[in-house]
């Protein structure tokens, strides 16, 4: 918003014929008040409202609006329409951030502190069929990504059990931990004892990567691997014992 103080020559300062004499306080009263009048169309000098579009032109990168609290104060940015108050933006002295809905009343939707940061809303990603699950819910139209994959899979279990070590996915989470498979003996001592398979438990103790969706997700996958590399072994001994009993019945 451009706003411009009127401009007249002046040929007599003071009033008393003589150019280039002190200002008298009328004319120095009549030039307050034009400066006054031109800040108050941009905003009232003790506060109020803005009518119009407000643009911050910066030098350079650096343009911003400055907003100043004391003492305990907190500051706020309000958004208004004829309807009322409907959102709210705060900034408290500790650094922290509240996005704030008016609408039905005080609703926060995101609050955010040097800390860390929390949605109190649900999230939809893309356009994801069903909309909106509730407050707390995330629905995605695609996948989730992790290090640019959809899934780290475990293929580590495969690797090890086909060549005796792990050299391809040596750098997959949870291959350095990995102890190989184990015998079912020792396996149901494991789950005798720590109540969980034995992968799924190393990841819950923090022993095969993150504690999150993907490192769960891995361990389970993991434990599905081992599960088929003992059915292989049962499908070699049940054929290795036919093989025998062939040998052993009459011809």
């Amino acid at each position: 918003m451009a706003v411009t103080i009127t401009r007249t020559a002046w040929t007599d300062d003071d009033g008393s014929g003589t150019t280039g004499t002190v200002i008298n306080n009328a004319v120095k009263t009549e030039l307050y008040g034009q400066i006054d009048a031109a800040l108050a169309l941009l905003l009232p000098l003790a506060g109020g409202t803005l009518t119009g579009a407000l643009a911050i032109t910066g030098v350079g990168d650096l343009a911003g609006l400055t907003v100043t609290a004391t003492g305990t104060n907190r500051g706020f940015v309000d958004y208004w329409n004829a309807t009322g108050n409907l959102g709210q933006i705060w900034f408290d002295n500790a650094g922290g951030v509240v996005i704030r809905s008016k609408l039905g009343g005080n609703v926060d939707l995101f609050n955010a502190s040097h800390t860390g940061a929390a949605l109190m809303v649900s999230v939809q990603m893309g356009a994801p069929t069903g909309g909106d699950k509730g407050a707390g819910t995330i629905n995605l139209a695609g996948d989730v990504y992790k290090n640019n994959t959809a899934y780290t899979n475990p293929d580590y279990v495969l690797e090890h059990w086909a060549t005796g070590a792990i050299v391809k996915f040596a750098e997959s989470v949870g291959a350095e931990a990995y102890p190989g498979l184990q015998p079912l003996a020792a396996v149901e001592a494991s789950v005798r004892s720590r109540l969980a398979l034995p992968r799924v438990a190393d990841w819950r103790d923090g022993l095969a990567g993150s504690d999150g969706l993907f490192g769960g997700s891995d361990a389970i996958l993991a434990s599905v691997e081992e599960g088929y590399l003992y059915l292989f072994q049962h499908e070699a001994r049940i054929a290795a014992l036919e093989a025998e009993l062939a040998g052993l019945r009459p011809h």
